[in-house]
């Protein structure tokens, strides 16, 4: 399941029992969390992937994903820029790389 928006953050505990895994789009979820729109020029600054609300988000993604033994994988931006990568290590022990430098994996 594609994890994109607050609301599938915040239910996300709810449907890992109906999933195989959650796939974070760290792209979107940003965009909507923050409340803005990152094509904007006028206001694409406020575009911060490390903003308390954005790691919370992904992080309890990644609890409710674990705790009903579901992977979790993370892609877009987020998942391929070195400043991110300790915020994923962090969410887990066993981290590995995917295919592309575009997501990150995580297993319960």
């Amino acid at each position: 399941m594609m994890v994109e928006t607050p609301s599938a953050v915040w239910s996300a505990d709810l449907m890992a029992k109906r999933v195989a895994f959650f796939s974070i789009g760290s792209n979107d979820l940003i965009q909507y969390t923050l409340a803005m729109d990152r094509g904007n020029a006028k206001i694409a600054h406020l575009y911060e992937p490390l903003d308390p609300a954005v790691l919370r988000s992904i992080r309890a993604t990644v609890t409710a994903g674990h705790a009903a033994g579901r992977w979790v994988g993370l892609c877009g931006e987020m998942a391929g820029t070195r400043r991110s990568r300790p915020c994923s290590s962090a969410w887990t022990s066993t981290s590995s790389r995917c295919r592309r430098s575009t997501c990150r994996a995580s297993r319960p």
